[in-house]
């Protein structure tokens, strides 16, 4: 999802690196091998199915009022909350090509990993991998989902989502011992 608004000048280099290998990426040797699409925005009925009703309308009140901070490290936009929608709708398109047996990754912002069913953290306003996961489950008929998060970072709001789901196994292979770690 390019909804991403360019900040000043003095921050750019990020953006425009990111900007700038996706473009080489879609003129490049990938330009036959690789289906480019945008994502739709998730609906919000698959983000109710992982996060609880009061942490939407909490998003969406902050969302309403033009952003603002969440917690410590996790702020909203303007736009964050549809970035966020189509970051969800994109994990959700993964889920659909895999149950067809078909490749498909997704580079999304924002992250999503870090947030818990009522709580946005580090960075994270939904968790677009546990969407996704159930997704899979409860709509696209799968019996078993497999996450693997390979992050700096350990995924303790995914681990938090699915512990207890039977159906779900979720593997995380951060760089120990950065955040969250012991």
């Amino acid at each position: 999802c390019l909804m991403i608004r360019r900040p000043p000048r003095s921050t750019l280099f990020p953006y425009t690196t990111l900007f700038r290998s996706l473009e080489e990426m879609r003129g490049g040797p990938c330009r036959d091998i690789v289906e480019w699409s945008e994502a739709k925005s998730a609906p919000v009925a698959a983000i109710a199915a992982v996060h609880s009703n009061d942490y939407v309308a909490k998003l969406l009140d902050v969302a309403a009022e033009g952003g603002g901070a969440l917690d410590g490290d996790t702020n909203m936009s303007e736009g964050s909350w549809q970035a966020a929608l189509h970051a969800a709708g994109a994990a959700m398109n993964v889920a659909e090509f895999a149950m067809k047996g078909r490749p498909a990754f997704a580079a999304v912002r924002p992250p999503g990993h870090h947030a818990t069913v009522n709580q946005a953290m580090g960075f994270c306003l939904l968790n677009n991998i546990a969407i996704a996961g159930c997704h899979a489950l409860d709509t696209l008929g799968a019996d078993r989902v497999l996450i693997v998060d390979w992050d700096v970072h350990h995924g303790n709001g995914t681990q938090d989502i699915f512990e207890r789901d039977e159906r779900v196994r979720y593997v995380s292979l951060p760089q120990w011992p950065l955040y969250p770690g012991p």
